[in-house]
């Protein structure tokens, strides 16, 4: 039988009978699941827009998830806010304006991010396993060292911007705190320096230990490694790209003796170990030769030249 709807006699009020409710009990439902599923959609939406945005500017998996809901959170909590304000009036926006403070608080009042944590220390160069010997234009400098007490200490006191980019050793780097600690304080930027490259396929576990050892002291993941004779076989390629820390060789070694030519994107290596190093005060002689810049600004958003893995 049809829904029968009337007025009755004596009170003059809509009445209607039971299958008209149940049908307005169905109607109301249906509108409230839409309203869920498009609330649903919306923060599904945001979540793959604020991943996208900030899976490069962090890391850590638990930091990009935390990120990413909180802002998809309030971006639909914003949108939700706009959609019932126009339909419910001041009431409903007082709600969510209460709602909205209280959440940008709770985010505020959480722990920060670490301070090192920048698009720096994530950024892959390239976009297969190898390693980087060459920039597209300007001279960067970069020190190998695993040796030297006083007059390392001396030099990076006296160093000035922009700095080379520094590859330590972490037998070295445990020796010296307080030159480690100067290197930090200074804002320099630090590579981790390895062993001879052909050792890494004997003793693979070698990398994990440098790695987490570099990280314990200095309180970030690396973005640059180099072997000490710059060699870098496939199984250690390998562990490089899986930890996205780059492999940074060189264009040219320099012994302390003859400048080189000055070449177009050029990475001069400079060692200073125990049986192979260069007086670090001679290295004003390749300042006056060329204007350096930093191996990031050389290499960030430009073409590199790349050794290929041998096959």
């Amino acid at each position: 039988m049809a829904p029968q709807v009337g007025l009755e006699p004596t009170t003059d009020r809509l009445t209607a009978d039971c299958s008209t409710t149940e049908l307005l009990r169905n109607n109301m439902y249906s509108f409230k699941l839409v309203h869920v599923v498009q609330d649903k959609l919306h923060y599904t939406k945001q979540i793959i827009f604020f991943k996208t945005f900030f899976k490069s500017l962090f890391c850590s998996r638990q930091q990009l998830i935390y990120i990413t809901t909180s802002f998809a959170y309030l971006s639909t909590l914003f949108h939700k806010l706009t959609v019932d304000c126009a339909k419910r009036g001041q009431h409903m926006r007082n709600k969510y304006m209460i709602t909205a403070i209280i959440c940008c608080a709770l985010f505020l009042l959480l722990p920060a991010l670490p301070k090192q944590l920048s698009l720096v220390s994530v950024f892959r160069v390239t976009e297969e396993p190898a390693a980087i010997v060459r920039g597209a234009s300007g001279s960067a400098l970069t020190v190998n060292i695993s040796f030297g007490d006083v007059e390392v200490e001396q030099w990076i006191r006296e160093l000035s911007k922009p700095y080379p980019l520094l590859f330590v050793d972490m037998n070295w780097a445990g020796r010296f705190p307080e030159t480690v600690q100067l290197i930090k304080e200074k804002n320099i930027s630090v590579g981790l320096l390895g062993d001879n490259g052909l050792i890494y396929d004997q003793n693979t576990p070698l990398f994990i230990e440098q790695l987490e050892q570099f990280e314990k002291t200095f309180g970030v993941k690396p973005l640059w490694f180099r072997t000490v004779d710059e060699v870098f076989p496939a199984t250690l390629h390998s562990m490089l790209w899986e930890a996205e820390i780059n492999a940074l060789g060189s264009s040219v070694i320099w012994d302390g003796g003859d400048l080189p030519a000055i070449t177009k994107g050029e990475i001069i290596s400079v060692p200073h170990h125990r049986d192979n190093r260069v007086d670090l005060a001679k290295l004003k002689r390749l300042d006056k030769d060329r204007t350096f810049i930093s191996v990031e600004t050389m290499l960030f958003g430009t073409k590199v030249n790349v050794k290929k893995i041998p096959e």
